[in-house]
């Protein structure tokens, strides 16, 4: 039985007319070899239909080529980070590496003295970079920077972190949406805006104080409820509304933390016959595909979540890349979208 193997380096240094070293430092991006000699280098590869033992450059070059895509705290499925998965994804493939993928689960309140990271994280040389997303304490994502292995965070879901450049990280800019958002209910005009989320987790603090400032911005009084002891949405959402309506000065609109929580303050609402945007308007925060699954289809604050992983991808191969040190934070805007859950205040009947 004769076997046929495929084309070797040999065969590919015999039809460009250059020697093997040659074609070794165009396979690992050696610097040395001119574009023209590239350019036949590469030409005798496809001619051939030759492929590089990728296991191979990746010895020779000492690097892995893999990212580790890390969710921490979270369901795999999560509609927000599956869409960041997406463009880290989209990224790291123009950029030819592989994605892994590992969960990384840990208390967060209080951290404890030891936590133990995936073991692809810290195994040496397993991974070139990791990408935090998820819930993580800013300890944890120091440690693993600590393990000598490159690491970009996504930073508004941060635990404990004093300043966006605490550790790379890459963040969303929620004042800009947010802003857009409340000037939008002031031109319908609204005045009495109550922001509904619970304190129990970070970034629904951080939408609140894009929220207080905007509000005051527009001459408007903050007013917030806070429903604690739960991260359960429909939760927060089902005790905000009562105790919304059962205060003293109901408003005229409904800022949710998030867009889950505001798809069910538009349920709530309906249960108890007040209709959304006749009656009261409500506003989500993150656009994610739940602002489409009821009806009306729900206004909010879009983080661009694919943007948000392709910009963590490219940080952390410039990081993994550069021969100086790559390092702060990278800040992307939100953007209101408008859709079919407000109107103008003056319409509505409480």
């Amino acid at each position: 039985m004769v076997e046929h193997f495929g084309p070797s380096i040999t065969d590919v240094a015999k039809l460009a007319g250059v020697g093997k070293g040659t074609v070794s430092r165009v396979l690992n991006d050696r610097p040395g070899v001119s574009h023209k000699t590239e350019t036949k280098v590469r030409q005798a590869m496809r001619e051939l239909g030759y492929s590089p033992n990728v296991q191979a450059r990746r010895l020779a070059r000492n690097v892995s080529d893999l990212i580790c895509f890390v969710l921490s705290n979270r369901d795999f499925l999560h509609e927000f980070h599956s869409m960041v998965l997406k463009g880290v994804e989209n990224y790291c493939s123009s950029a030819e590496r592989d994605l892994v993928f590992a969960l990384w689960r840990y208390e967060l309140d209080p951290l404890p003295d030891v936590v133990v990271p995936p073991r692809i994280v810290s195994g040496r040389g397993s991974v070139d970079g990791v990408i935090l997303a998820g819930v993580n304490h800013v300890d944890c994502a120091k440690m693993v920077a600590g393990l000598g292995v490159h690491c970009v965070s996504v930073g508004n879901n941060m635990v404990g972190c004093k300043s966006i450049s605490e550790v790379d990280s890459v963040w969303y800019d929620e004042a800009i949406g947010t802003h857009e958002a409340i000037g939008y209910l002031a031109g319908l005009g609204h005045r009495h805006i109550r922001f509904l989320a619970t304190t129990s987790l970070p970034w629904f603090t951080r939408n609140y104080r894009a929220f207080s400032d905007a509000m005051i911005d527009y001459g408007l009084a903050p007013m917030a409820t806070w429903i604690n002891g739960t991260t359960d949405y429909n939760d927060i959402a089902e005790r905000g509304v009562k105790e919304i309506l059962e205060s003293g000065t109901r408003p005229t609109a409904i800022f949710a933390g998030n867009d889950s929580v505001a798809a069910a303050v538009v349920q709530s609402l309906e249960r108890r016959g007040i209709r959304v945007p006749r009656d009261m308007s409500v506003v989500g925060f993150d656009d994610t595909p739940r602002c489409l699954e009821i009806e009306p289809h729900i206004t909010t604050v879009s983080v661009p979540k694919e943007e948000l992983g392709v910009v963590c991808a490219r940080f952390l191969i410039q990081k993994i890349s550069s021969l100086e040190p790559v390092t702060g934070a990278r800040v992307i805007p939100t953007k209101l979208v408008i859709r079919d859950s407000c109107s103008k205040a003056n319409d509505i009947k409480v």
